[in-house]
């Protein structure tokens, strides 16, 4: 087969990665951007699939809909299956496939199935993001925020059943007799964003979350 993947491997002691959704979100589009260009070698070779392994993924654990992966809340990144990539063998010994030492390392472009490290959190940043889409112009003529939207919102591609959750939950929390011309929409930071949280099993906080009051004295300056 000429079809050529990019298979995202879990770090090693992946049950204790603490990565959050939006981490987990850049890290998913960043390396869909990267197989679609096959590291910004495009015309060498063409776009590679990228597919996920199927290691535990921390925030599905105990999932009840689906495997204990991403795809137990989100669509799989494609209909390829692992039994169609080849199996991951060292740069040294030639082959069908490589594992990257770190992900930003150069490969060999004419090699099938290329392996993220297990050993780097990080990814291979794609400088001409719209490469592969035809589309005419130079990458100067398009937005970095657009195509980096676009496959954030292909990976956060919700299933059948958080979307009815998710569609349940939001209808739930709005009242029957809410008048949008009279609302103010405030986001206020809380849980694991915050510094000192108790969460098990999620990453140090961000910062100090100000408290409800302070967020009701910004809306009645608004509305003074």
């Amino acid at each position: 087969s000429t079809t050529k993947f990019l298979v995202w491997q879990s770090m090693k002691n992946n049950e204790k990665d603490t990565r959050g959704l939006t981490a987990w979100g850049h890290a998913g589009s960043t390396h869909l951007l990267h197989a679609l260009s096959d590291g910004d070698q495009l015309e060498v070779s063409g776009s590679r699939i990228l597919i996920a392994d199927d290691q535990l993924w921390p925030m599905a654990k105990g999932c009840t809909h689906g495997p204990e992966t991403r795809e137990c809340y989100f669509e799989p990144l494609t209909k390829c299956k692992l039994s169609d990539v080849d199996p991951p063998t060292s740069s040294s010994s030639g082959g069908n496939s490589v594992v990257l030492n770190k992900n930003s390392d150069e490969y060999d472009r004419t090699v099938r199935t290329v392996y993220t490290s297990p050993n780097d959190i990080w990814f291979r940043i794609t400088k001409r993001k719209y490469s592969w889409t035809g589309l005419p112009g130079t990458e100067t003529d398009h937005s970095s925020i657009d195509i980096t939207a676009a496959a954030l919102a292909y990976y956060f591609r919700p299933r059948e059943w958080l979307q009815k959750e998710i569609d349940g939950r939001i209808r739930a929390s709005i009242p029957a007799d809410l008048d949008p011309m009279r609302t103010v929409g405030v986001p206020i930071r809380r849980s694991d964003k915050c510094h000192g949280h108790t969460l098990k099993g999620s990453a140090a906080g961000e910062l100090d979350c100000p408290p409800l009051e302070k967020y009701l004295d910004g809306v009645r300056s608004f509305l003074d």
